[in-house]
């Protein structure tokens, strides 16, 4: 970084290109290396699609992670928020009750999570699933469609769980029209494996239960 800033960008270049291949520096580090990267690599004049690929592996590593637009030349932030914006979507999620746990999931990999209110920034795919969880609420699941370089809102009202003396929780609750089960968040609780990181695998969810046939 003192070798752009200094403007020798060509030892720059192989101090950072060194950097980015060092599998032992931590992601905060490696994210400014491939930034910089993709700096040293603008003033250079090297090919767009060169400069696009560093930017890129930057924002894969932290996709919340925005440039100090007061310290980075505009020119720079420009390049880096233009090629974020083609990549990242982000969501500002909160809850009536606030402090719910909620999980962004992919297929069956929790792609992101927090509690809100909160501020989702992720690589998204075209369609995903939040799932909610709080005590004594119950638990819930929305489908979401989101464009990168999108910003949008949810707000979730959590309904009170029902619990009967001899039944227990009422664990499964049906969405009004699609006839689809609105589960999860609590079965989650027990399913996902916990590795301390973001991109835990989830075991096989079990199926719902039998819908009770009306009476004739």
């Amino acid at each position: 970084k003192n070798y752009f800033w200094q403007a020798k960008f060509d030892s720059a270049f192989i101090v950072l290109k060194e950097a980015t291949q060092m599998i032992s520096l931590g992601r905060d580090a490696l994210f400014e290396a491939y930034l910089y990267f993709g700096f040293v690599l603008s003033r250079q004049k090297a090919p767009e699609e060169e400069i696009r690929l560093a930017f890129q592996q930057a924002i894969k590593l932290d996709p919340k992670r925005l440039v100090d637009e007061l310290v980075i030349p505009p020119d720079l932030a420009e390049l880096f928020d233009s090629e974020r914006a083609k990549l990242v979507g982000c969501v500002f999620v909160t809850s009536d009750p606030i402090g719910a746990e909620v999980w962004v999931v992919e297929d069956e990999t929790i792609v992101t999570s927090g509690i809100t209110p909160t501020i989702i920034c992720d690589i998204f795919p075209d369609e995903y699933y939040i799932l909610f969880n709080k005590a004594g609420y119950q638990e819930g699941i929305m489908n979401i469609k989101m464009a990168p370089g999108k910003e949008d809102t949810l707000f979730v009202k959590l309904i009170p769980r029902i619990v009967s003396k001899t039944h227990g929780s009422k664990w499964w609750a049906w969405v009004t029209g699609g006839g689809a089960l609105a589960t999860a968040a609590a079965v989650l609780f027990k399913t996902v494996i916990q590795n301390g990181n973001n991109r835990n695998k989830v075991e096989d969810l079990p199926g719902p239960p039998d819908r009770p046939n009306p009476t004739p």
